[in-house]
């Protein structure tokens, strides 16, 4: 699966959940050769993951993060979510 592909797939996930909800913190996750400046690199996914502060909610959540060219988070295993919450 490409990088297209699972940036797709890890939007898609959350599609529909938490609509009206605003979330404290948003964690974009994209697949890069190399982390943009202030983006964190997780090895177990060679993904990069980026966290905004600003509560908002499910679809402005996505649209920032598609805006920098990523994806909702989608937590996959334990080590995953130990690196999210690290960075969050």
């Amino acid at each position: 699966m490409g990088m297209k592909e699972r940036n797709e797939m890890a939007g898609d996930i959350l599609e529909g959940v938490g609509r009206s909800l605003a979330v404290p913190v948003t964690v974009c996750m994209t697949l890069v050769g190399t982390c943009p400046a202030g983006w964190q690199y997780f090895s177990d996914t060679l993904s990069c993951f980026y966290v905004s502060t600003n509560k908002v909610d499910q679809p402005a959540a996505r649209a920032q993060c598609r805006s920098k060219g990523a994806e909702l988070a989608s937590v996959g295993s334990m080590a995953e979510a130990a690196f999210v919450r690290g960075i969050s």
